[in-house]
């Protein structure tokens, strides 16, 4: 008996020794984000373990919101830079803020409906744009939204 008690006692010094050095690891971690901004999403739940290099955080930065908006191809050649927009939020008449057109993309981006099935019945197609908001409108990151570009 006297043998196991010597036993779990160099047992139980060897894990007292790796806490104590697991502890000090852990005071030396530390994880930064490569800009200012908000914090949407943290990913690893607790108890969880973090890889180096990897994405352990989802972050908003801390920069003018963008709307990102898809224009159907039928108006798409109507687009200039600098096109006032009126940024609605999704189901409600009012506007909630207003924007310029920044960014138009260059190419059409097929969006179909039926795309996944063997049989296309329609084939549409979108260009992307991205809008600035010209005030800070108190909008909620990834809401979802209208965009209502004035052609003329």
């Amino acid at each position: 008996m006297q043998n196991d008690i010597l036993l779990q006692e160099s047992q139980l010094r060897e894990i007292a020794a790796q806490r104590k050095m697991r502890s000090e690891e852990l005071n030396r971690t530390s994880l930064r984000a490569p800009m200012d901004g908000i914090v949407l999403d943290v990913l690893p739940k607790r108890g969880e373990a973090v890889n180096r290099y990897e994405t352990y955080a989802l972050l908003a930065p801390d920069t003018p919101l963008i709307v990102l908006a898809e224009i159907d191809e039928m108006f798409s050649n109507r687009l200039k830079l600098g096109q006032s927009c009126e940024i609605r939020v999704a189901g409600n008449p009012q506007p909630v803020a207003h924007g310029k057109l920044i960014v138009i993309s260059p190419d059409l981006k097929s969006k179909s409906l039926f795309s996944d099935s063997g049989e296309d019945f329609q084939d549409r197609r979108v260009r992307e744009i991205e809008v600035s908001i010209d005030n800070d409108s108190g909008l909620l990151i990834d809401t979802k939204v209208e965009c209502i570009v004035h052609l003329n």
